[in-house]
């Protein structure tokens, strides 16, 4: 049973949320990028002040959707706020719809942005090492060519193997290529 001052912090604490939502959305809706990389940076605070599934969900969803219209330094910003919290990411349960909007970018032509999204697969690998469209994206890219993309693929490859057994299964043979490669 709770008591009326209990329901009353909780009715105000989920006030304070939703207003510093509203701040953070109106920072990531900024047309000034200085805006935007604040509110991106001021997300992992956010989420350890309110580290509640349905915040890290909203903020995320809103975080991936910066991702995928901004800048590549908007997507290096979000990649290091995210490393920051990656405890409250695991929280995750929206998971499959960040990684849906995400994968187009794995097929981008520049592949600082493919890193970029590879590096953020890893970040959120506690929540996305099951599923098989990131596990195919970091796979074909360990053997690229951009040094930036194949150390990001080698770096998720890193933070997903020993979480998923069927991504360390996949990867032993890309393993074994590359380390012949080295030998010949």
């Amino acid at each position: 049973m709770t008591t009326g001052a209990q329901q009353l912090s909780d009715t105000e604490i989920g006030k304070d949320a939703n207003v510093l939502i509203m701040e953070l959305n109106k920072g990531l809706q900024s047309a000034n990028l200085g805006d935007q990389c604040k509110a991106i940076a001021q997300f992992p605070n956010l989420l350890e002040k309110y580290p509640f599934p349905v915040v890290v969900n909203s903020v995320s969803l809103k975080i991936a959707q910066v991702f995928c219209d901004g800048s590549n330094y908007v997507r290096l910003c979000i990649l290091r706020a995210c490393s920051s919290c990656r405890s409250h990411l695991e929280k995750l349960t929206v998971c499959d719809d960040i990684v849906r909007k995400l994968m187009p970018f794995t097929d981008s032509n520049d592949p600082v942005t493919r890193a970029l999204t590879l590096r953020l697969f890893g970040t959120l690998s506690q929540s996305s090492r099951e599923h098989v469209g990131v596990h195919h994206a970091v796979l074909k890219q360990i053997e690229s060519h951009y040094g930036v993309e194949s150390d990001a693929a080698i770096w998720s490859s890193h933070q997903l193997a020993p979480l998923s057994c069927a991504f360390a299964v996949n990867l032993c043979p890309i393993l074994c290529r590359r380390l012949i490669s080295l030998f010949t």
